[in-house]
């Protein structure tokens, strides 16, 4: 709690100078931060002082701690130009774009055309105890014509580089083609294994290179999208990574289609290695008017070309019209959205693990509510299990979960209360419940948040804040 004051008194004092010291230049500053009672800070502070030329300078600090004695804090800065949305950067940084999706490939979103997103480098909004600070340089052109380009150069603490660059060509206000490159090389530190039947063998320090390539087209009917990498680690061996994505129609329907694979060896753009598999992702949606539309999807992986899939994921989800309502009684009820999932996990045949999960959005009157719920099963398989999850004789439950969550606005505050229900196969059940309050206007926004993840013996009290001073 002294912590935290001292804090809000250095901001205090901070708005009550800058005026001084810059009453001649425009300036925004942004302070945000969330406190849990015996439990983490987190504060930021974010300055902006807008130069002539189009320039601006922006100043960042971020500090995060456990106790008073424990603190992770990082300070970040940049020089910007708005007009061709260069900068330079220092800090812990957040990049998009092609050296993002070639990392951690499993944990992204299948890559399909519209997650081919450009590359952009900014600093880092949230605290990181894994990522390191590093001097970033981006440089963009404005667009010429038909033309425009752009390259980043990016140092870590070590010096490695990281250097990609690119061309966006437009060939009408429709249709686009966009080709950019990556490479990055550095000493990856050695690695040992964690345990002793570990599947990772321990490593020495080794030299890594990676090369890549992207190219995406994008129409009105027709869209196309590709990335092509190539890892080289000394001592380990060498790997490819590539995907493919195509989006066909536009409305009243689109067809999306994407497939990746990598190899075993395959070592990503921040050093990790990627356990090989390859992945097939389909989604066909169509659209009415008052925005309502339908989604249906699904995507299937397997652990390398030429075996069966083993995972299956897929997807239903309608979003309502803007003004679809019905009656109930006198009072409105309004549905927005409603989905109903499957997944199912058959990696290994003597725990074949099937998700089914259900989701609705809708409101009552002013109230917006939000209902979901999952229901887990398990079985055992001696055969090739199906496709997609489908019972046996030998299927157990294993855990269902129902929640919901009801908010209202009165004029400038805001509240909602979340209530869940977990039953665990042969454990007792556990309810979980939330109250959050928050009021917002044009400086800001200050939440509180009271939850009992077992209710009712464990409670937890958390403060939010978010003031801003425009420019």
């Amino acid at each position: 709690m002294r912590y935290l004051c001292k804090r809000l008194c250095v901001l205090l004092w901070t708005i009550a100078l800058i005026p001084v010291s810059v009453s001649a230049l425009e300036w925004s500053l942004l302070s945000s931060g969330s406190w849990e009672y015996e439990g983490k800070l987190v504060t930021r502070e974010d300055l902006s002082v807008f130069l002539p030329w189009d320039l601006s300078l922006r100043a960042q600090l971020i500090d995060s701690r456990e106790n008073i004695d424990t603190a992770n804090t990082a300070f970040s800065g940049g020089l910007y130009h708005k007009a061709s949305g260069s900068r330079l950067l220092y800090g812990i940084l957040d990049d998009s774009g092609l050296s993002a999706r070639l990392r951690k490939l499993w944990s992204q979103a299948a890559p399909f055309v519209e997650n081919h997103k450009p590359s952009s480098l900014e600093l880092a909004t949230a605290p990181s105890s894994t990522k390191s600070p590093c001097t970033a340089l981006f440089l963009g052109t404005p667009r010429f014509g038909a033309l425009a380009g752009f390259a980043s150069l990016v140092l870590d603490e070590a010096f490695n580089a990281a250097v990609s660059g690119g061309i966006d060509i437009y060939f009408d206000k429709k249709a686009a083609f966009r080709l950019e490159g990556f490479y990055t090389s550095k000493e990856l530190p050695p690695r040992s294994s964690t345990t002793w039947f570990s599947s990772s063998p321990p490593l020495p320090a080794r030299d890594f290179e990676l090369y890549a390539l992207s190219a995406v087209y994008t129409s009105t009917f027709f869209d196309i999208a590709s990335d092509w990498a190539l890892s080289k680690t000394f001592a380990y061996g060498q790997d490819v990574y590539g995907n493919l994505s195509l989006g066909i129609g536009s409305r009243p329907w689109r067809v999306s289609l994407a497939a990746d694979g990598v190899g075993g060896r395959y070592v990503g753009s921040d050093g990790n290695t990627s356990s090989a598999g390859f992945r097939l992702g389909s989604r066909f949606e169509y659209f009415w008017k008052q925005s309502s539309h339908l989604t249906l999807s699904a995507i299937l992986r397997a652990p390398k070309t030429g075996v069966p899939f083993d995972r299956s994921s897929s997807l239903i989800a309608y979003q309502f019209p803007t003004k679809f309502s019905a009656k109930l009684g006198p009072v409105p009820l309004n549905l927005s959205r409603c989905s109903l999932g499957f997944s199912r996990d058959a990696t290994s045949w003597a725990k074949v693990q099937d998700k089914a999960e259900a989701s609705l959005g809708l409101n009552v009157g002013p109230i917006h509510t939000a209902l979901s719920g999952n229901a887990v099963f398990l079985s055992v398989a001696d055969t090739q299990p199906a496709l997609f999850p489908l019972p046996n004789s030998s299927t157990l439950f294993a855990s269902a979960k129902v929640a919901g969550v009801c908010s209202w606005r009165l004029g400038i505050a805001r509240f909602s209360v979340g209530l869940g229900y977990t039953l665990p196969k042969d454990k007792d059940a556990v309810w979980d419940t939330s109250f959050r309050a928050s009021i917002q206007g044009k400086p800001g926004r200050l939440s509180l948040e009271i939850a009992s993840p077992t209710f009712p013996d464990d409670w937890t009290f958390a403060l939010s804040w978010r003031f801003l001073k425009p420019r």
